[in-house]
């Protein structure tokens, strides 16, 4: 591979978001607001709802194109797993069910790096892949060397990392939330559930949270900027009822 001139070289200007928070606090759909083509990897099972609210109101939606031309001119593109996956359960899966989803997983994620540069991936939610990672990839370790499980893993968001990277799009994890307790055992915050390898990676994180709206209707999701490695002097603004475009307008103009 040869020097090019930083001058003449092309620029990657995409960007690898982290967003997280509790169900209906908004994340889907302010990421569905992102540029489009979109690839949507539905692992969670909020897709549906959102997609409804957004064909119905598209026309007060303000994104180019508007939502319900990107849906009919077939600019989003879902891969759905959310069938095959209970949160609900200790393993997500059975072990060789879950492998088999893994794999899927992979091969759907190869296809959309194979398209065209533009666009957004959203992984819906990272917390659920970081789960069906870790209960495929621990079975991979040597019975007396379990902690190998966590190189394993760590070795297989790396790559997905490192592949968002070169893959010419914008990236986003969606991630549930999860409590954070004191050495008294008492809940003192929420933080992300998922691979900190994403967290360590992002360009910007983001905690989506929802408050009821006065006037009744639909209630309002705040976007609180957690940490921007694009400009830091904008952690822990606050954005409402915002959409892609605001936030990088306001983080990489």
């Amino acid at each position: 591979m040869a020097f090019k001139i930083a001058a003449k070289r092309p620029r990657n200007d995409f960007v690898l978001v982290e967003a997280w928070g509790r169900e209906k606090s908004g994340k889907t759909f302010w990421a569905m607001t992102a540029p489009a083509p979109i690839y949507f990897f539905n692992f969670d099972k909020g897709y549906d709802r959102v997609e409804k609210y957004m064909l119905k109101n598209s026309d007060t939606i303000p994104i180019d194109p508007p939502f319900v031309e990107r849906y009919s001119h077939e600019l989003i593109s879902v891969a759905d797993y959310s069938g095959q996956v209970n949160e609900d359960a200790v393993k997500l899966v059975d072990d060789t069910n879950a492998e088999a989803l893994l794999k899927e997983f992979e091969k759907d994620w190869l296809d959309m790096l194979r398209r065209e540069p533009g666009g957004t991936a959203i992984i819906d939610t990272g917390t659920i892949l970081w789960n069906l990672a870790s209960q495929v990839l621990q079975r991979k370790a040597p019975a007396n060397q379990s902690w190998i499980q966590y190189t394993y893993r760590n070795e297989f968001f790396r790559r997905l990392l490192v592949q968002a990277r070169e893959s010419g799009k914008n990236v986003v994890f969606l991630h549930h939330d999860t409590d954070i307790y004191n050495s008294e055992g008492n809940i003192s915050g929420q933080k992300a559930q998922g691979d900190k390898l994403i967290s360590r990676g992002a360009d910007v994180i983001c905690r989506s949270t929802s408050v009821k709206n006065k006037k009744g209707g639909r209630p309002d999701y705040i976007l609180k900027i957690e940490d921007c490695g694009l400009d830091s002097s904008h952690t822990g603004m606050e954005l409402t009822n915002s959409t892609w475009d605001d936030l990088m307008d306001l983080v990489n103009p």
